[in-house]
């Protein structure tokens, strides 16, 4: 190398001889459903898998926590679905399509939804108090609420557990071991997203934010702030929130609390400062989301709001510079695109 630097490579070295077996005995449980989810028959470093699912939270167990192997199970992860995407839509997909479909199969969300289908959130060693509650609201979104991957809020937790177990295969059995632990961890959602076909499979990944920056860019603002932050506006005195999902309400008084005691923020959209639909959740980033996915799907079923928006959009950023998706060409602009805006 050129700075003088020579590293044996002899060829019986493998990378499981830097992982140091630390004599911990898994739960014979947990090591038939890791075998099960990333395929493999059996393990010469088994003491990684109680590392997998230890949180660093659990001070007193003898495994050590996570952490590195989700640094590790992240890269992993990352790699090989790019190559699945690459491989699958290559005459069908774009590179925008491939990043936007590569960044919801790895998401938090994601591996969330994935952690809890298989069972492996049960298994997690730790002594964060906090952690039960959580995953208890998470579970209850999913399944009694029907909420889909961006209405939810999931620890980033259970996402890191799904990248360490990816791990395990890497650093036990090398490159090709981990590479085929993602494809079998992950086969469930990747056998979705190809039944789907190219541009569904884009709909329904593409997150909400991004969806609606994509319909409303700058004319549509939205903003997130907590319930006694957003009382202390006094334009906000009569404004109708939308409550997870199931009624309307007032909006508190200053100094009022909610009956069930419980934390709110409120994500509001805005449309030249006015306001189009305020919505409350207990997470700032399940509120954001939910609303961004309401007021996308208004625009999408009413279609002369939709164009409107299109012509406003125009107007603000300037004919020439802005273009409605799957137009060709702006040639045929016309002089009275803001006929019946006011």
């Amino acid at each position: 190398l050129e700075m003088g630097v020579s590293l044996p490579t002899p060829e019986t070295f493998t990378i499981a001889e830097s992982v140091k077996n630390h004599g911990v005995v898994p739960r014979p449980k947990l090591v038939a459903l890791i075998k099960s989810l990333t395929g493999r028959d059996q393990f010469d470093h088994p003491d990684l898998i109680e590392e997998a699912l230890t949180h660093p939270s659990a001070l007193y167990q003898q495994a050590k926590s996570y952490q590195l192997l989700e640094w590790c199970g992240d890269a992993v992860l990352c790699l090989a679905i790019r190559d699945w995407i690459y491989r699958e839509f290559y005459d069908d997909m774009d590179v925008g399509g491939m990043v936007s479909l590569e960044g919801a199969l790895v998401s938090n969300e994601l591996l969330a939804y994935r952690c809890v289908q298989t069972g492996l959130h049960r298994f997690i060693a730790h002594r964060d108090q906090s952690l039960p509650s959580h995953l208890e609201h998470y579970e209850w979104a999913l399944q009694d609420m029907g909420r889909g991957l961006w209405g939810t809020g999931p620890s980033k937790i259970l996402g890191d557990v799904v990248e360490a177990v990816i791990a395990i295969s890497h650093m036990d059995a090398g490159f090709e071991a981990g590479q085929q632990a993602v494809r079998t961890l992950m086969a469930p959602i990747l056998h979705a997203v190809v039944a789907l076909g190219t541009e569904d499979a884009l709909r329904f990944v593409r997150h909400p934010k991004t969806a609606l920056n994509e319909i409303g860019g700058c004319f549509i603002q939205v903003s997130e702030a907590s319930e006694d932050q957003f009382v202390r506006n006094p334009n906000n005195e009569r404004v109708k929130i939308w409550t997870e999902g199931r009624r309307w309400r007032e909006v508190l008084s200053a100094g009022e609390e909610l009956s069930e005691g419980s934390h709110q923020f409120i994500a509001t959209a805005t449309a030249m400062g006015i306001p189009l639909l305020s919505l409350s959740e207990s997470s700032r980033l399940v509120a954001r989301n939910r609303l961004c996915a309401l007021v996308v799907d208004a625009l999408g079923n009413n279609t002369e709001l939709n164009e409107r928006t299109f012509q406003v959009m125009r107007i603000i950023s300037g004919a020439k510079r802005f273009r409605r998706f799957g137009d060709v060409s702006d040639d045929e602009d016309s002089d009275d695109e803001d006929e019946g805006l006011e």
